[in-house]
């Protein structure tokens, strides 16, 4: 049985997996540690080789054998195989040879987590040792030799930035866990230190908050950042810190070592590129005309198509894409969206409009032709490529400067135009190669700025817009409940409404707290905003603030700065007279700015 990711289950399998992964974790705990010891007990081809441990989730056997080939010679290898059957590991072990394999406890189907693994093989270690992601490629097998640690050196990783995370508020460098090799004696006296293992934690012990805080971490600043816990061997690493221990960075080169998500990449954009050299015309051949007394076909008049790889639910790219097709829509264009995954609340709001929706059992007819095409996904690419859609012009607007599916496809000669929705997507896109990208920041409708007009300057009831709602603004509501000022909720895991966010909702506010495309509504219609959500935030806005937190799309990822909610409450208080002062000034630079009409009539 293999694994899936939870995305591909129904509720039942999230239900199961739920229910059953404590129980295999558990079952791990208490029979995998004998196995184990037994492991490191057993001697190597080379007492001063590494012992390294792969850790294979079911069907990943080819991935695993592609690194037995490579290492098998330099390294005692062994195979932990993590969520197999024991019918199925009796099968696989033959076929990992010459690499030794353990079948971990997991109950089949559901591998137990990564850092229960990373503390049972601590737990066991006996000597230095390392991991390594059955998904990870070594391809020099330099980097598998046996470090000799010094007396403050923690664990050693690749010094290559695919390998490790910079927190943005502390600036320390924390290693990933796709290949770590382990000083084992120190990497235990820190956890039996501390009661500590190498599991994910969301809120640490209580009695560790005063040495994490020291160091800049608690629930205002996780290790890595984009994540709201302490993600596998984080806390380790941090109360590692705070003893004064640190990483050794092995010097490793592009190429020398690679995670699949990476070397999927390359290949992808090796085969793209070979594609396109095929279909260019040899040297000197002229370019294919049409054959005489044949017309070529006429365009479809006004035609756009908007490619989104899913819209099914109320988030900033797919409330883009929506309002969009309603521009386009608005000005007499014919307007189809074409989709991977199509789910209400988008579904049924698009259906409400009347658009020509095309997705997985209603698929565009082959050959289709559209004056205008804009992709928003790479991914989309394949799909324009499989029902050979045609176009007068075709766009790429990358909306993300951290996602891989918000690049543009390696086929850039196929696209027009690039668009990016800030400077810092944009930086982004040119450290991949993709150069003359054009800004399109995100928009208001002219809705929102019909909001703006005279209004009272009055803080009694506070909006905040999130789909990934913070610690510090779920204690917002607590924190100013003091002052008599309502705080509602509007968002996917915020504990309050789902909604689409229009004029009608906001015109009930005196203040918007929230982050990206929300921030763009709020100037439009002239009601101060507090730009923070889950990588903290700015504060309010005012002009002198406002070209530094438009580069990186009102995201709070532009200053790095965690506040608590009671500090968040006192600011909100303090500064509210302030920020009202200058909303007018707001307004105006916003209509220059993003108003949606003028950026379109520039644009196309």
């Amino acid at each position: 049985m293999e694994a899936r990711d939870s995305s591909e289950l129904g509720w039942a399998g999230r239900a199961a997996r739920r229910l059953l992964s404590p129980l295999g974790r558990q079952l791990a705990r208490v029979r995998d540690p004998a196995a184990l010891s037994r492991a490191f007990a057993e001697p190597g081809a080379d007492g001063d080789r590494l012992r390294l441990f792969i850790i294979a989730p079911p069907g990943s056997e080819a991935l695993v054998r592609a690194n037995v080939r490579v290492l098998a010679g330099h390294c005692d290898l062994t195979v932990l195989l993590n969520g197999y059957s024991r019918r199925a590991a009796r099968r696989v072990a033959p076929t990992l040879s010459p690499a030794a394999s353990l079948r971990l406890s997991a109950l089949p189907g559901f591998p137990i987590k990564h850092g229960t693994a990373l503390s049972l093989l601590l737990g066991a270690a006996t000597e230095d040792f390392a991991v390594l992601d059955a998904d990870c490629f070594v391809r020099d097998p330099r980097l598998v030799r046996r470090p000799r640690f010094a007396a403050d050196e923690l664990v050693a990783a690749p010094d290559h930035p695919h390998f490790s995370n910079v927190n943005r508020v502390t600036g320390q460098r924390f290693p990933r866990t796709h290949f770590l090799i382990f000083n084992a004696v120190l990497t235990r006296a820190v956890m039996r230190r501390h009661a500590i293992d190498a599991e994910k934690v969301v809120r640490p012990p209580r009695r560790l908050r005063a040495a994490l805080a020291a160091e800049g971490y608690g629930v205002h600043n996780y290790p890595r950042s984009h994540l709201r816990q302490f993600d596998t061997l984080l806390l380790l690493l941090a109360m590692a810190f705070h003893d004064g221990l640190k990483v050794r960075w092995l010097p490793a080169v592009p190429g020398q070592i690679l995670h699949w998500k990476h070397q999927a990449l390359l290949a992808y954009e090796l085969r793209a590129r070979a594609e396109a050299a095929s279909r260019e015309p040899p040297e000197g051949a002229s370019a294919p005309t049409a054959s005489p007394g044949t017309a070529a076909a006429a365009p479809a008049p006004g035609s756009v198509l908007l490619c989104h790889s899913h819209l099914d639910r109320y988030s900033g790219s797919e409330i883009a894409a929506l309002e969009l097709a309603e521009a386009f829509r608005g000005i007499g264009v014919r307007v189809a969206l074409m989709t991977r995954r199509l789910r209400n609340p988008l579904k049924r709001e698009l259906a409400a409009g009347g658009f020509e929706l095309f997705h997985p059992g209603a698929e565009p007819e082959p050959g289709a032709h559209f004056d205008l095409v804009v992709n928003f996904h790479r991914d989309m690419q394949r799909w324009l490529d499989r029902y050979r859609i045609t176009s007068g012009r075709r766009i790429f607007y990358a909306l993300s400067p951290s996602s891989l599916r918000a690049t543009p496809p390696p086929d850039r000669g196929s696209y027009d135009r690039i668009l990016a929705v800030s400077a810092e997507t944009r930086a982004v896109l040119a450290r991949l190669g993709v150069a003359d990208v054009e800004l399109l920041p995100n928009w208001a409708t002219e809705e929102m700025f019909g909001l703006f007009g005279p209004r009272p300057c009055k803080l009694e009831r506070v909006l905040c817009v999130s789909n990934h709602l913070p610690a510090e603004l779920q204690g917002l509501r607590r924190a100013l409940a003091g002052s008599a000022v309502r705080v509602d909720f509007v968002g996917r895991r915020s504990g309050g409404r789902v909604r689409r966010v229009d004029a009608r909702l906001l015109a009930a506010y005196d203040l918007v707290v929230t982050i990206g495309k929300t921030v763009q509504y709020a100037l439009a219609a002239g009601i101060p905003v507090y730009c923070y959500d889950r990588w903290g935030g700015h504060g309010y806005l005012a002009m002198d603030s406002l070209e530094h937190a438009e580069a990186t799309n009102f995201s709070g990822r532009c200053c790095g700065r965690r506040l608590t909610a009671e500090a968040i409450a006192a600011e909100i208080r303090a500064g509210f007279e302030a920020a009202f002062a200058g909303r007018e000034g707001l307004h105006r630079e916003a209509r220059r700015r993003y108003r949606l009409k003028t950026n379109l009539e520039r644009l196309f």
